[in-house]
């Protein structure tokens, strides 16, 4: 969202397993596995795909909404992910600008000059590139300087502890520096209470995210909370 109108621009589609038992494996666990098969490829896939059809859903019932999908290091080794990505917007006719494909600094690095390539292509499209968890890698600034970046995201580890880390808000504000330099907006993640939002602008944060504004929930939810969100902020966005 917004940080000064409380406006929602889009939402992220995460992966989770669920076992049959209910227990939910953690990504942090089954993803490293996935990237280190094939199974990578077909993951990313099916998540891009079935994030396209709740967006498309969305689009039809009128909501301008963006939806993020996140992209492993081993998915730029794929040359055919750029038309495969269009190809899956052109299927659903939905504009690129609807979708924000985010990757770690450290997949960004992984192969820099395949990266660039592929990643141009997709910008010259109109589809947003996102660089997630900001801070926690290694960027070269010089690749962070020619590459269209529309969204640096600050790493939810320096976000956590404004209230008590005075190092957490040097950090946050050298990043958001950073990102506004280039004239990029400069997103906070992991947004555990609204309360630490106007710290956040301060600090040079443009955009948020986190369990405060909204915990995850299924697509089908998202008007319904949206509709809730909106009365209840409907002062602060009618400005």
């Amino acid at each position: 969202m917004d940080l000064n109108s409380y406006a929602v621009a889009g939402f992220e589609a995460p992966v989770r397993w669920r076992m049959d038992d209910g227990e939910v494996v953690p990504p942090g666990v089954f993803i490293p596995l996935a990237e280190r098969s094939p199974v990578i490829r077909s993951l990313t896939y099916w998540v891009l795909g079935a994030a396209l059809d709740q967006a498309q859903i969305w689009h039809e019932k009128g909501l301008m909404l963006t939806v993020a999908v996140n992209i492993s290091a081993r998915m730029l080794d794929d040359t055919t992910l750029a038309q495969n990505v269009l190809s899956e917007l052109e299927l659903r006719q939905l504009p690129a600008s609807r979708l924000t494909l985010e990757l770690t600094e450290t997949a960004l690095m992984s192969n820099v000059e395949r990266a660039r390539k592929t990643l141009d292509e997709l910008i010259a499209s109109g589809v947003r590139i996102a660089i997630d968890d900001f801070g926690a890698g290694f960027t070269s600034f010089k690749y962070l300087r020619q590459l269209d970046v529309s969204e640096i995201k600050v790493d939810m580890a320096f976000t956590a502890d404004l209230k008590t880390s005075s190092r957490d808000n040097v950090i946050v504000r050298s990043i958001a520096q950073l990102a506004n330099g280039f004239g990029i907006p400069a997103v906070a993640e992991g947004i555990e209470d609204l309360e630490d939002v106007p710290a956040l602008i301060a600090l040079g944060c443009h955009k948020g995210q986190g369990y405060g504004i909204a915990r995850p929930m299924l697509g089908e939810l998202v008007p319904g909370w949206l509709g809730e969100w909106q009365a209840l902020n409907a002062e602060r966005l009618s400005k």
